[in-house]
């Protein structure tokens, strides 16, 4: 069977199941998910794609984002492409929470009496958190994980907070932190969701995440033209 352009040869294979999407990395890096072993035909594909990622639409470039681009035939059985969203924030804007706030909304919270306000409270308290917000117009988040002691074995302070730290207050002190977390995000970037790891007061993670769909897959494909002919029996 003969392919005269991209698009001709990227439906074939997706619905022989052959070919799913792509991961973009973060500086841009790609990586086609495909069953196919010719090497010669890996070549073509990884030629189209390339094209497909710097190429020029509207100004921009098709994919900007890091994550996995999922194709899929929409409703009028048309090879379309979309993006799960996961930029890593920390790698290329920095960090824009500020941990001494942290640990100021969960000591005032607590009205913690044996932490020194004079000192960094980042020596003193310490925290593991775990935040996962899928959608902030949705409201989508997993329920996070947060986890909070002394820091250095104080044993006054580790005294205080086990017996002030009541499954209420960590609720309460979640509803808290999650709030200035998200506001604070929402300040800097326009993800639609994002994730966020901490251990012991040093932020590990913190990516933009989402979904998009990407206009235009079809119009560009078509326009990149090819012979090839693939002997399609090999494909049943």
């Amino acid at each position: 069977m003969k392919f005269t352009n991209a698009y001709e040869l990227n439906l074939f294979l997706y619905k022989k199941g052959l070919i799913e999407g792509l991961y973009l990395g973060l500086r841009g890096e790609f990586e086609i998910v495909t069953k196919i072993n010719d090497n010669k035909l890996l070549k073509l594909l990884n030629e189209i794609w390339g094209n497909w990622r710097w190429g020029e639409t509207e100004g921009k470039a098709n994919a900007t984002s890091g994550g996995f681009y999922d194709l899929y035939l929409d409703s009028n059985d048309e090879l379309s492409i979309d993006v799960s969203i996961n930029d890593d924030i920390l790698d290329f804007q920095g960090n824009p929470f500020d941990i001494e706030k942290i640990l100021g909304i969960i000591s005032k919270h607590l009205s913690l009496e044996c932490v020194d306000h004079d000192e960094f409270l980042e020596g003193q308290i310490c925290i593991d958190l775990e935040l996962d917000y899928e959608s902030f117009d949705e409201g989508v988040c997993q329920p996070p994980i947060l986890s909070i002691k002394s820091c250095e074995n104080d044993t006054q302070l580790k005294l205080e907070l086990l017996n002030k730290i009541k499954d209420q207050d960590i609720a309460k002190i979640k509803e808290l932190v999650v709030a200035y977390l998200v506001s604070t995000h929402k300040d800097h970037v326009s993800y639609e969701g994002f994730s966020l790891t901490i251990e012991d007061n040093y932020f590990l993670n913190y990516a933009g995440t989402g979904h998009e769909k990407v206009e235009g897959l079809r119009t560009f494909l078509e326009s990149q033209l090819l012979e090839i002919d693939i002997d399609v029996n090999s494909y049943k």
